[in-house]
């Protein structure tokens, strides 16, 4: 996207300084906006550029035209309103020198005339000047970006207002209230926190490895005898799926109203020690994340609000994290004797889905269903949890 500007002089009228830009005709462009700062101003103001011969104009108003420079950026964004082309940026802006000469004819816009000198009772004054003929700025914005949940138009920073619950693009019409005034607006959750429980089925065949499973080898290294202590370990197990209890807390933070990462972690109740006990002929051994799995996954909410903070949403996710999941396998009934677990992981890959549904006072209700991957010792185990939480 090609840009063009001319400065104006800096004596006193100053006139308006026009900006003129031709997006490459591979984007397709809905809007563009010129983003200026005078010498003076604490941050960008924003305009809206319209049609101009091949390209889109707008000219600078006289507040922002102060000695010795003003500096402005462009941005043209598409109908779903992502930023497709850009002519400088806010951290790096275009400079415009304000000359106290003027060497050229007065700037113009294509097939327009020269705008002309400011008059002083018509525009506003330049920052840190007051009086009758100066129109009131406006207030000050919040300092969330495109796409960020909102509640209000306030909260978003400038150029953008709050728009289903999330800050879009363009300002609020003069018109439009700066707070919700409908009592059932959906907002979205920036934060949740839940607590849960569940249980979990994993699916046990052939020959597993067992936590207090020890290996006694003679002096060639061949194994001898396996030795469970005083547990019960199958050296072969017939297919079928075997239940562990569990305890979940999950924490998430939602980006945008669509997009959250969380962190969880998965407590067993019944699972072998961190250090199992030495047994004739052994010596202890250590069980590490026995009971515990720490995980950290992405969640994408489908529900046409994102993660409303009232109402029904629906997500999937996916992630991984390390631990263990230690199952055991079925006893027969006359079996007196307690079952070996079975070790997993200690590697984690999960995905799953999510639903939920929200109160306005902050709590909410729900289950997911998760698909574990435990490796390189593998496992596969489905988890259902059910929980409650709050959301801000």
């Amino acid at each position: 996207m090609s840009s063009s500007t001319r400065p104006p002089p800096s004596s006193s009228p100053t006139p308006r300084c026009p900006v003129y830009v031709e997006p490459s005709a591979t984007f397709s462009v809905e809007h563009v906006y010129v983003y200026y700062k005078g010498n003076g101003m604490r941050s960008f103001e924003r305009r809206e550029m319209s049609r101009a011969a091949n390209g889109y104009g707008a000219e600078i108003p006289c507040a922002a035209m102060i000695a010795p420079s003003m500096e402005y950026y462009v941005t043209a964004v598409d109908a779903n309103t992502q930023v497709v082309a850009t002519v400088g940026s806010e951290t790096s802006p275009v400079q415009v020198a304000i000359v106290a000469r003027r060497s050229h004819p007065a700037p113009s816009l294509p097939g327009r005339t020269p705008p002309e000198t400011c008059a002083a009772d018509t525009e506003e004054c330049p920052p840190g000047m007051t009086g009758p003929q100066c129109r009131t700025r406006p207030a000050a914005r919040g300092n969330r970006g495109l796409g960020d949940p909102c509640a209000s138009n306030d909260e978003c920073g400038e150029g953008l207002h709050c728009d289903a619950g999330a800050c879009g693009v363009g300002e609020a019409s003069s018109t439009e209230p700066t707070e919700p005034t409908d009592p059932n607006a959906v907002r979205t959750s920036r934060f949740s926190f839940d607590l849960g429980g569940g249980i979990g089925a994993a699916f046990l065949t052939g020959r597993p490895s067992y936590a207090e499973q020890r290996l006694l080898v003679n002096s060639s290294g061949q194994v001898i005898r396996r030795d469970c202590g005083d547990v019960v370990c199958y050296q072969t197990i017939d297919p079928g799926f075997a239940p562990t209890f569990f305890l979940a807390a999950n924490v998430r933070y939602n980006f945008t109203p669509r997009i959250g990462a969380a962190v969880v972690a998965r407590f067993q109740f019944d699972a072998a020690p961190w250090t199992i006990p030495a047994t004739t002929g052994g010596s202890a051994r250590s069980n590490p994340f026995a009971n515990l799995l720490l995980m950290a996954r992405a969640y994408y909410a489908f529900t046409p609000h994102g993660f409303a903070s009232s109402g029904f949403v629906a997500s999937a996710f996916a992630g991984g994290g390390v631990g263990q999941i230690e199952p055991k396998p079925a006893l027969p009934a006359n079996e007196t004797r307690d079952g070996a677990h079975v070790l997993s992981g200690y590697g984690n890959a999960h995905a799953g889905a999510r639903v939920e549904y929200a109160v306005r006072n902050g709590f909410h209700a729900g289950a997911e269903v998760a698909l574990q991957f435990m490796f390189p010792t593998f496992l596969f185990n489905i988890d259902t949890t059910v929980f409650l939480g709050f959301h801000l």
